[in-house]
């Protein structure tokens, strides 16, 4: 079939009317007739679509023929992966946005004469993607603000984007959209966790990033630079081996993590799951470790929220979170702290999460973020201003406690001090777990 675009009312536009009915029919094995009858969704038209000065975005299989070599087409597929983890398709990492960004602005430098056409393949969950990518983009050359990042239109249609799901395989109410996630990125963005041009020392080295979210590498990722990691929880029982793969997935001793805190001044290890290691071996090498448990695929009660961010605030150095795979519980607790100190909202918090860690935060923990959302702003802003009063006690276990008359926490809940882990994701079996 002869794909032809021609410049028209602000768009070029596909001469042939079965272009998106191919993709789709190919795609997905249904009925071309039964595809004519659907309203074609706006980002799948097949039509060219002007984004910002010199750059457009079509969804298409195959990019259109390009005569007079007015247009440079771009395939944005490279930096679209995503390895799901359930349900969830996105959003793509820090690691790829960085790529994305370098790589564009390379091609509009090389091409200044030209349009610069970025195209994917005509699927709802790529396309959902490609344009948070673009999105990122326009933001991170500060180009676009996040609540308004295209022209009115294009933003209504926006809306019309797959929302994104957590990693699980349950069917669940609550989403994120790439609204969200452009807003949690500005806002990590405007208190420097991340950038692209400068300096390992300016709040993002993508060097690193990608050698460390590689799951054979350690499966770490910085969320908040200078502050706070999220890492996968090692093992102990390894023979003597600092890793070993059982089952397709690398597990790490804490031996392997040793040398890379030190490098990274991390003063401090937060496990929040029972222990599975010998915590000695951080100990030793200068690095504290605090348990605060909170049961799998639950919410934290007053109490652990209230210990985690203590321990976190006062902590000298970096500290290193996590769980069993450092997605749920470990998310969920450094978002909180997103919200408590450092100015996010509960859905900022869980994008930035995303894009920093894919697959954090799950299930109830993310309504649980909302619900709290004004009581943990609050509960930062107070333990911020009594920062000066706090008296550490180490207790037997060498967890940091507080003693102050007035929780700063206290409206969060009214539950007893415990583990308080009465809220669980519901319908979790052994074989439909989801990572926590």
């Amino acid at each position: 079939m002869k794909r032809e675009f021609s410049s028209g009312s602000g768009r070029f536009k596909v001469s042939s009317e079965d272009f998106f009915l191919d993709d789709i029919a190919e795609a997905d094995e249904v009925d071309i007739e039964t595809c004519s009858s659907r309203p074609r969704p706006f980002w799948l038209s097949g039509n060219m679509i002007p984004i910002a000065d010199r750059i457009s975005f079509v969804g298409c299989s195959i990019p259109p023929s390009n005569e007079d070599d007015s247009l440079v087409f771009v395939d944005m597929e490279n930096f679209l992966v995503y390895y799901p983890f359930a349900y969830d398709f996105g959003p793509v990492n820090l690691g790829s946005i960085h790529h994305f960004v370098v790589h564009l602005n390379t091609v509009l430098e090389r091409h200044p004469d030209q349009w610069i056409v970025l195209r994917c393949a005509p699927d709802m969950q790529v396309v959902t993607n490609a344009v948070m990518m673009i999105g990122a983009y326009l933001i991170v050359e500060g180009i676009s603000e996040p609540d308004n990042v295209f022209s009115e239109e294009l933003n209504e249609e926006t809306r019309n984007l797959l929302p994104y799901h957590d990693a699980t395989y349950l069917p669940t109410s609550f989403t994120i959209s790439v609204e969200d996630v452009w807003a949690g990125l500005a806002k990590a963005m405007k208190q420097g966790w991340f950038s692209v041009g400068g300096s390992e020392h300016e709040g993002f080295d993508c060097e690193e990033y990608d050698h460390y979210d590689d799951p054979c590498n350690g499966d770490l990722h910085r969320i908040i630079p200078d502050k706070l990691i999220a890492f996968k929880g090692p093992v102990d029982h390894m023979h003597n081996r600092d890793w070993f793969d059982e089952n397709y997935v690398r597990m790490f001793h804490p031996r392997f993590f040793v040398d890379v805190f030190k490098e990274m001044d991390v003063k401090c290890v937060i496990r929040l799951n029972g222990p599975k290691y010998d915590k000695e071996t951080f100990e030793e090498n200068g690095i504290k470790v605090v348990d605060i448990f909170l049961e799998d695929n639950a919410v934290p009660s007053t109490h652990i929220l209230h210990r985690f961010l203590q321990a976190v605030e006062l902590a000298d150095g970096l500290v290193a979170v996590h769980c069993d795979n450092g997605l749920g519980r470990t998310g969920t607790m450094i978002a909180a702290y997103l919200i408590a100190f450092r100015g996010f909202t509960a859905r900022e918090a869980i994008g930035w999460m995303r894009l920093a860690r894919p697959g954090s935060v799950i299930g109830v923990q993310q309504e649980f973020l909302v619900e709290r959302e004004f009581a943990l702003q609050r509960a930062g802003f107070v333990m911020k201003s009594r920062s000066s009063k706090f008296i550490l006690d180490a207790g037997l276990d060498g967890d940091l406690k507080v003693l102050s008359s007035v929780h700063p926490l206290s409206s969060l809940d009214h539950e007893p001090e415990g583990t308080g882990n009465e809220r669980k994701i519901p319908g979790i079996s052994e074989v439909n777990q989801p990572p926590s």
